[in-house]
């Protein structure tokens, strides 16, 4: 009797083989599974089958030819590439058990200009990994829900657009920091720790200065709040008065 396999376990696995082995047929996928997790064919293909259909519909994947099997040869696509990026710096990796390591070789596949770029990046999520809180829980259940759903609404909200590019990862990578800061933003304590964590970091320049740029701009947004929070104690204060 084959292994039980969770469903979120099983498209988690098969999205990180992609992102590390592809291009990959649907039966080497299968193959994998079935070598990896002890899994029973008649579960493993049609598992492979459904991923394969969901990740075509949004643009996730592109047809790159046939096996000698005649078996479907797939890629991911920079979309799919974007989406991953902008996921993993909203959540953090830890938080979805998917690390930018993972998705490097994809990177170094489709858009090898950008490598030195997203290793910036990942050294950027590493390093605010240490300070963003732990959960507990199935980070793999967590890493579909969250993925896909980002995928459902750019797929609504970009449905007209072209298709993606190099262009769009290296856009996800200037989100994705901006991203980050938010998150740190948010601790209740070591926020100033992990910002000077990660500005001592061995960036190169473009990193550093798109880094600065967004402190900059979470910098601006705060005094903003600053300047709101004053004029609202001193409306509260004359109205006060009056009473």
């Amino acid at each position: 009797m084959g292994r039980r396999v969770s469903t979120a376990y099983k498209y988690y696995s098969m999205f990180r083989y992609l992102c590390e082995h592809g291009p990959a047929s649907l039966s080497g996928i299968t193959d994998y599974l079935i070598s990896k997790y002890g899994m029973r064919y008649s579960t493993a293909r049609p598992a492979v089958t459904r991923l394969y259909k969901m990740l075509a519909k949004y643009g996730l994947t592109a047809d790159v030819g046939t096996d000698k099997r005649g078996s479907r040869i797939i890629d991911l696509t920079p979309k799919a590439l974007s989406i991953l990026i902008t996921t993993i710096a909203t959540y953090g990796a830890s938080y979805l058990g998917f690390y930018p390591r993972i998705i490097r070789p994809a990177i170094e596949r489709l858009c090898p200009r950008l490598l030195e770029k997203f290793d910036d990046f990942a050294k950027i999520v590493e390093e605010a990994d240490k300070y963003r809180e732990k959960e507990k829980g199935d980070p793999y259940k967590r890493f579909v829900e969250e993925f896909f759903g980002y995928a459902v609404p750019l797929e609504e909200k970009f449905s007209e657009k072209g298709g993606y590019t190099c262009e769009d990862i290296d856009h996800a990578i200037n989100v994705a920091v901006e991203a980050i800061i938010i998150a740190l933003d948010e601790l209740e304590k070591d926020f100033e720790k992990a910002i000077v964590s990660i500005l001592m970091l061995d960036l190169k320049k473009e990193s550093k200065e798109i880094l600065l740029q967004k402190l900059n701009e979470l910098l601006r947004e705060k005094r903003r709040e600053i300047r709101k929070l004053k004029r609202r104690i001193g409306i509260l204060k004359k109205v006060l008065k009056t009473l």
